[in-house]
């Protein structure tokens, strides 16, 4: 990637600030008209700024910085104590084709992974 991005986990209290909220719900619905074009009736939109702050209440959101913004997204959640999921995969327009997706990917498979390996340790310890 030629731009520094930067992928951590969205803090928990970002859930209070709408503008954040707001952003990110409107990246998701603009990424998923395209993806989904077709499967769902017009005017269905992916999600709301209250599913995406609870997301963010819970510790779900992964999001990829550029000079602070945020130009993408990754829903992560663990379902069991072996498997765990990703989901509203999303990145800006303006910052698609550079690799960030991939990058929110393997991000969220680290996690996925890390956490699975802390809780395997923690059986056998």
């Amino acid at each position: 990637m030629s731009q520094s991005i930067e992928i951590k986990m969205l803090p928990c209290q970002a859930s209070n600030n709408w503008v954040v909220m707001e952003h990110m719900t409107n990246m998701v619905n603009r990424v998923y008209v395209a993806t989904e074009e077709g499967l769902w009736k017009q005017g269905t939109v992916r999600t709301t700024v209250a599913e995406i702050t609870e997301f963010t209440r819970n510790g779900e959101i992964a999001v990829a910085l550029s000079m602070e913004k945020i130009v993408g997204c990754v829903r992560i959640r663990k379902i069991d104590q072996e498997t765990g999921e990703f989901g509203m995969l999303a990145v800006d327009e303006e910052y698609q084709g550079i690799g960030i997706g991939r990058e929110l990917i393997r991000f969220a498979e680290q996690k996925c992974e890390k956490e699975r390996a802390f809780v395997r340790c923690n059986l056998n310890c």
